[in-house]
């Protein structure tokens, strides 16, 4: 079918939307949701998404390889051996259980994540480990070869017990083992004792998930990607789309519409709305009111764009055409006006 088609993926936006619902009750984002078709979404984390996005799924049980594909997209480089993600962490004992806090609670500083990766480079160098933090909270493991585990991803294992989630497999007791050593190394760290005296959460582990290597993605799903999350850049350029940094507005992407369907990414695994502060949250949601919803329903309105959808795993994927916004009633139309 010929015409525009825009997908905008937005992880924790039904989240906000809940958080916020007040505000968002009058807002073109409600008004573009009202209208549109809604189709269940198979899936239940932002990788898994972004991964069916690009018709590439798992297989052999082994999960989705995301460090390699997120690897990839912030370096261009293939990564040379199996790559998985070992992201820092804070295990938190309760009673007699151990719950996992990772991500923006940790607000992990550059200085700490070069500090203690270099504590494990120092414990595996012989072993040929090589660790890069792309990103401060980010952490990046290649190794020569598959490491022989079947591991959790961190957007499931946050929150929760970590006794059933950990690695899995044949040799799931050498890296037990492993993760065990490196929480010691680490509970000796100056950065945990500067940490524990700020009252903040310690860096005590790391959480290795997403092992794999590189798929081979040879049909182009879309025609172009605005992205700056590594593991959608990383899918893009494996399918061959066209590759652009996400715009600050709406503008930018309309300005460049034509033939196609065009994919959105705003957010990644811990999405924009994670911080725990719903003021903050509902300020996102105003944001994304303002620099988008409004701009796109314009745009819909204006046959600029032909069909719009939007993402998230709460939401489910809900799609928007032109006519959508032309063919209610009258007095539909009046009531819900977007001014």
């Amino acid at each position: 079918m010929g015409g525009s088609h825009l997908t905008v993926l937005i992880p924790g936006l039904s989240q906000a939307m809940r958080t916020c619902q007040a505000s968002v009750n009058s807002s073109a984002l409600k008004k573009l949701i009202s209208r549109g078709s809604v189709s269940a979404l198979q899936t239940d984390s932002f990788e898994s998404v972004a991964f069916s996005m690009f018709n590439c799924q798992q297989s052999g049980g082994r999960g989705l390889p995301v460090a390699a594909v997120s690897y990839y997209g912030i370096t261009d480089q293939r990564p040379e051996g199996w790559c998985l993600r070992i992201d820092p962490a804070h295990l938190q004992p309760r009673l007699t259980k151990l719950y996992l806090i990772a991500g923006k609670p940790l607000a992990v500083t550059r200085d700490e994540a070069n500090s203690l990766i270099a504590v494990i480079q120092g414990l595996y160098q012989e072993h040929g480990w090589r660790v890069y933090a792309l990103d401060s909270d980010q952490w990046y493991l290649i190794v020569r070869d598959d490491p022989g585990v079947v591991t959790t991803p961190i957007a499931w294992a946050i929150g929760k017990d970590v006794d059933a989630l950990l690695p899995a497999g044949t040799n799931q007791s050498l890296w037990h083992a492993r993760m065990n050593e490196i929480q010691m190394a680490f509970h000796a760290s100056p950065v945990n004792t500067i940490r524990e005296a700020e009252d903040r959460y310690t860096i005590n582990t790391i959480w290795p998930w997403g092992s794999g290597e590189l798929p081979d993605l040879t049909a182009a799903v879309w025609r172009r990607v605005w992205s700056d999350e590594p593991l959608t850049r990383g899918l893009a350029k494996l399918s061959n789309a066209t590759l652009n940094s996400a715009p600050k507005d709406a503008g930018g992407i309309i300005d460049n519409l034509s033939v196609g369907s065009d994919l959105l990414v705003l957010g990644d695994t811990w999405s924009v709305f994670d911080s725990g502060d719903p003021d903050y949250a509902c300020a996102q949601l105003r944001n994304l009111e303002d620099r988008w919803w409004r701009p796109l329903w314009a745009a819909l309105k204006a046959r600029e764009l032909n069909s719009l959808t939007i993402m998230d795993f709460g939401l489910g994927a809900v799609t928007i055409q032109d006519q959508d916004l032309r063919n209610w009633p009258p007095w539909s139309r009046f009531l819900t006006s977007n001014k």
